[in-house]
């Protein structure tokens, strides 16, 4: 009897240990299989995030080119109507200093100038792209605060010079009594220099900012 205990034993003890190699090996095998998903996971996530982020890099990029597009034009614009204002003022100057002896003026300066003084001048200035930045939530996604700032200080530029400009020229207006004399041609002759009405330091510097953003 004592014969039959002593071979069963290392039979049951071998059993086990092959029971416990096999449960640990399929511990092992599963272990590894969840790793394997995880790690499956988080690279998929990684690469979305990263496609994302290319994506996201991409709408921003043709937005800001927009951006940068529309400022120009909006700056163009202002400078022609510096420009139209100096000439304003040598136009009346020209006319102040013939006032008395017009008709010894060559007809061509004459119909020169007072076309200059009696332009219908306006200004408009777009928004369009600032506009698509915000309704797209793409503001958030340029990642720049500095930069951020100058296009939305650039634009408040551009209304504030279209608001002015539409006053002056309102004022003008208003003063033209159908005749070209002293009290029209005066403050037009001694006005400001264009600048102090279009100044575009703030386009120019956020025009400037936005390329710098586009060359990364």
């Amino acid at each position: 009897m004592k014969k039959k205990v002593s071979q069963t034993v290392p039979a049951e003890e071998k059993e086990r240990k092959e029971k416990r190699a096999k449960a640990l090996e399929l511990s092992i095998n599963f272990l590894g299989n969840v790793i394997a998903i995880i790690l499956g996971v988080v690279i998929t996530f990684m690469i979305q995030d990263k496609i994302d982020r290319a994506n996201d890099l991409k709408e921003v990029q043709s937005a800001l080119e927009l951006v940068r597009t529309e400022l120009i034009t909006n700056r163009e614009d202002i400078q022609t109507i510096g420009e139209y204002l100096d000439q304003e003022r040598r136009s009346a100057n020209y006319y102040l200093t013939h006032l008395d002896d017009l008709k010894k003026c060559p007809p061509d300066s004459l119909d020169y100038h007072s076309g200059i003084l009696l332009a219908d001048v306006y200004i408009t200035q777009s928004h369009d792209a600032l506009e698509l930045l915000k309704m797209s939530s793409l503001f958030q996604k340029i990642g720049d605060n500095l930069l951020s700032m100058k296009i939305i200080r650039a634009y408040d530029t551009c209304s504030s010079i279209a608001a002015n400009i539409t006053r002056l020229m309102e004022v003008r207006h208003g003063s033209y009594k159908g005749r070209f004399d002293q009290e029209f041609l005066g403050p037009l002759a001694t006005q400001a220099d264009s600048k102090m009405y279009t100044d575009a330091t703030d386009i120019d510097e956020a025009i400037k900012a936005v390329e710098a953003y586009l060359r990364k």
